[in-house]
């Protein structure tokens, strides 16, 4: 089966709406990552969805089963979610305001929608940011990873639970992870071993990096430049 859901940039009339990614929870409802933008606006808004089973709307998440980000000033986009064993929605984004130009963005909420914890940091100056994947690690840390249009490098961070960058990875919280071409799209995975593996595509090759846990290159897994 299939839904349509309109409006989710918090009005009637949204004209463009973005699904980015989808968790299942353990008891089989859905949860839909995205973001939208209503008709005449040049703002989007981020925006979580949570279905039950059978595909309609749950109304524990915010009241309607959607969640909208928009506000006034602001402009949100949700790319990557994950979701923590107690339910928590947490998201890796692109946000911009009055002063911040599209850089990374962290956001969890709890299972009924309110906001539990939010920060921003600027990877790439001159671009925006475009998150690629989140992980959670097994103490709750977040991990997040962003590249940029014509950039030849994939920025890493990683963040405690307060939401403070945890400079245990890469000496301030930021891996910027260097490649020989323009890279344009990227995957992260976590090993149970606590390392990282990269992978990355550029226009003529794809390529994996392994990375320690604290964001530098695994020697052992080094195949030479650009793969270490």
């Amino acid at each position: 089966d299939a839904i349509r859901i309109e409006g989710l940039a918090g009005a009637a009339g949204a004209t463009l709406n973005f699904a980015r990614d989808v968790a299942i929870l353990p008891d089989g409802r859905i949860v839909v990552a995205g973001y939208a933008r209503n008709a005449g606006s040049t703002s989007f808004a981020g925006a979580l969805v949570r279905l039950l089973p059978n595909g309609a709307l749950d109304s524990t998440l915010d009241g309607d089963g959607i969640l909208v980000l928009a506000p006034a000033g602001q402009n949100h986009q949700f790319f990557e979610l994950a979701v923590r064993a107690n339910g928590n929605l947490v998201v890796a984004g692109r946000y911009d305001d009055t002063v911040i130009d599209g850089q990374l963005s962290v956001v969890e909420f709890s299972p009924a929608g309110l906001p539990v914890g939010f920060n921003t940091v600027d990877l790439f100056p001159t671009q925006d940011d475009l998150p690629v994947e989140l992980l959670l690690e097994p103490d709750g840390r977040m991990v997040a990873a962003a590249l940029a249009f014509n950039v030849d490098e994939v920025a890493i961070t990683r963040w405690h639970t307060n939401y403070v960058l945890d400079t245990s990875y890469g000496g301030d919280g930021i891996g910027h992870h260097d490649w020989t071409e323009s890279i344009w799209n990227a995957d992260l995975d976590r090993l149970e071993s606590g390392r990282y593996v990269l992978g990355v595509m550029s226009d003529s090759w794809t390529g994996f990096r392994w990375l320690l846990p604290n964001g530098t290159s695994d020697p052992a897994t080094c195949d030479g430049p650009p793969f270490c």
